[in-house]
């Protein structure tokens, strides 16, 4: 390393002596040090050097993949990019690295069946990157996959993040996308729609109603920390999180981590903000389960400040009947539980 050395001032001695001229003392101190504009070739400390490319890693193009792999580009929806490669096996898909797994999966909601290397997780905090979430292939799945959910920074270059398909797309797309918004109408089927998000539940599935009478568009989410399996959320009012704005954010299983699978469902304060002409009401109310002395269970009923539309429960909810033209018929939820759900006349 270049030291650079501080010259000493010479000291000048002045002798007087009647009528003599003073006397000058020769600097024979060190030669003078060199200055910045002297010294060439001066090495640069560039830092450590940056970490190899590993697959499910981020990237821009397919060179930045290892062996021969492709970028999944953040303008085609995957933020920051995403290195993959075509598998036949799990075993094709080893990163390498440890505590980072990827397996031989297609691509959830993609309508293809060939498959690629995609990082595998339990829940949306394991995937380790802004802008993904973790989405399992069935409720009794041990494990699940990390998929798009895009925030508006975590896009890079050249894109923006839709946040109705949770996707990043190039800026030169049309923004907002065409369709219903969420809790609008939709037409289709639950792939096939109107919808901004792509996303809807249909009012019927064949011939059997679903209660989300002329259908509902929705579109999906990662949920921010905050969320737990005591009292649901700590905060006096549901998140937006990275759900398009007039949405909330909420969990659509029971992964509460961090960057969890959520839906987004239009938000609400009163019931007038829903579609209460076709049996939606604004749901800010929930039972928590809490724990008597003697451990058994009971429900306590806690209410948010805001909320989202949703088909009012006429069975269970008696300030909210069904509307003009419809009637309430009974069924059971997926929790087993008897709920009663607006249908047409």
């Amino acid at each position: 390393m270049l030291l650079r050395h501080l010259l000493s001032a010479s000291v000048v001695a002045l002798g007087f002596v009647a009528c003599s001229p003073p006397t000058m003392v020769t600097d024979t101190g060190p030669a003078d040090a060199q200055t910045v504009e002297d010294v060439v070739d001066v090495p640069v400390d560039m830092g450590p050097p940056p970490p190899p490319p590993i697959l499910t890693g981020p990237c821009m193009s397919d060179t930045d993949c290892p062996n021969g792999g492709t970028c999944l580009l953040n303008t085609d929806g995957w933020p920051g990019g995403m290195c993959t490669q075509t598998c036949g096996r799990d075993y094709d898909c080893d990163t390498g690295v440890p505590f980072i797994n990827s397996v031989c999966r297609a691509i959830p909601g993609s309508g293809s069946v060939d498959r690629t290397c995609l990082r595998q997780c339990l829940n949306g905090f394991d995937c380790g990157r802004v802008g993904y979430t973790c989405i399992r292939p069935s409720d009794t799945a041990t494990s699940g996959v990390c998929v798009p959910s895009c925030t508006t920074d975590s896009c890079g270059t050249g894109a923006r993040c839709n946040e109705w398909t949770g996707q990043c797309q190039a800026e030169s797309e049309t923004y907002p996308p065409t369709g219903q918004d969420n809790g609008q109408s939709c037409t289709g089927t639950a792939t096939a729609n109107n919808c901004r998000s792509h996303v809807c539940v249909p009012a019927a599935n064949g011939t059997t109603p679903t209660g989300w009478n002329a259908g509902y568009c929705y579109s999906s989410c990662a949920i921010p920390s905050g969320w737990n399996s005591t009292s649901l959320y700590a905060g006096n009012e549901f998140p937006q999180s990275n759900c398009p704005s007039g949405s909330i954010c909420f969990p659509n299983s029971g992964d509460y981590a961090e960057q969890g699978p959520g839906d987004c469902y239009k938000e609400c304060r009163a019931d007038s903000d829903c579609r209460v002409s076709e049996g939606y009401g604004c749901r800010r109310t929930f039972n928590l389960i809490r724990l008597h002395p003697d451990h058994t269970t009971y429900a306590e009923p806690h209410t948010w400040d805001n909320g989202f539309c949703a088909p009012v429960d006429c069975l269970n909810d008696t300030m909210h009947p069904c509307p003009t033209g419809y009637t309430c018929t009974t069924r059971t939820d997926a929790g087993g539980n008897m709920i009663g759900r607006c249908l047409p006349m």
